[in-house]
């Protein structure tokens, strides 16, 4: 939890000065965290080549509002397990096939 509300707390801070925020690495490639990325606000998601397609169409399946609604929910959670199971629930339920 602690990192979700650093993430959060520098999404915040940027956007109050004006500057995006990116995250790349594993966590940006990773598809069932690309809900709560984009509910806590990430502008940006730095991945490799390979992982462009399946991130595009995960972006392009999302709804923002559903994303920063269940974001809320995850900033309120206290163990990191139930801040995967929201955030793995929504992409599942949005791109299913990109987990087969």
């Amino acid at each position: 939890p602690a990192v979700i509300r650093l993430i959060h707390r520098t999404v915040n801070a940027g956007n109050q000065e004006g500057i995006w925020t990116g995250v790349c690495g594993e966590m940006a490639g990773d598809i069932n965290l690309t809900p709560l990325l984009i509910g806590l606000g990430v502008e940006e998601l730095s991945v490799g080549p390979q992982q462009v397609p399946s991130i595009r169409k995960a972006i392009r399946s999302l709804s923002h509002a559903q994303c920063s609604v269940m974001a809320d929910d995850a900033l309120k959670a206290s163990i990191s397990a139930d801040i995967f199971k929201l955030t793995s629930n929504l992409a599942h339920s949005h791109y299913q096939d990109l987990f087969e």
